[in-house]
């Protein structure tokens, strides 16, 4: 996906958000080598309750440097 996103769409950038809560889906957006940009704070509501987010990117030129 990241590749047809640079490669096709001729994207700049590519953004990823998961809840702080769930670990797991972090980890993914690690693996794939996208760094973290921040927090957004009580950003999604889910099941009742305001969660936070962790965003992550990743840039053109660190992708291709990376490959």
């Amino acid at each position: 996906m990241i590749r047809f996103g640079f490669e096709k769409l001729a994207l700049n950038k590519i953004e990823g958000c998961a809840l702080i809560r769930n670990p797991a889906s972090i980890r993914v957006l690690e693996k794939i080598r996208m760094k973290r940009e921040g927090i957004l704070r009580q950003h999604a509501c889910r099941w009742g309750r305001f969660d936070d987010l962790a965003c992550f990117g990743i840039l053109r030129s660190e992708w291709q440097s990376q490959r």
